[in-house]
């Protein structure tokens, strides 16, 4: 009886089984090979990256090195001197030292007289002059 009702067809269970599992195999197998090729791309940009940090931390340094040349007064004076042989020493008596001028207080400068209380042309009280009228005249007070 059991064999009446088997067909005598193929089956597609174990097919469908063996052919899911090397998809599963043959997709893991893509992947590791695709890990693996990031994992060593990611390896190479990390070391092209410490070999330009390295060369630019050389730089630096040369950078650095080169600065300090130029800051220190002992081959400042020795680079002046071979390039500019008639450069020498100011004498002494030849030195100027200019004063500081004197510094200007700003006040604030109430006007002595309302302009609408004098006559046009009629003599009034003295106004003191303001800083920008001063400056406008080169310092002299009119």
């Amino acid at each position: 009886m059991k064999r009446e009702n088997e067909t005598a067809g193929f089956t597609f269970g174990p097919a469908i089984k063996a052919f899911l599992f090397c998809v599963f195999i043959g997709g893991s197998g893509l992947g590791f090979v695709w890990q693996k090729q990031e994992i060593g791309d990611l390896g190479r940009q990390l070391k092209d990256a410490e070999l330009r940090l390295e060369e630019l931390k050389r730089q630096n340094k040369n950078r650095a090195e080169t600065l300090q040349q130029f800051l220190d007064p002992r081959l400042l004076a020795q680079k002046a001197t071979t390039q500019f042989p008639d450069l020498t020493q100011p004498v002494p008596n030849r030195i100027f030292i200019l004063p500081e001028p004197p510094r200007i207080v700003r006040e604030s400068v109430a006007p002595a007289v309302a302009p609408s209380s004098v006559p046009s042309g009629a003599p009034g009280p003295a106004a003191t002059p303001s800083i920008r009228q001063i400056a406008r005249t080169g310092g002299r007070i009119l």
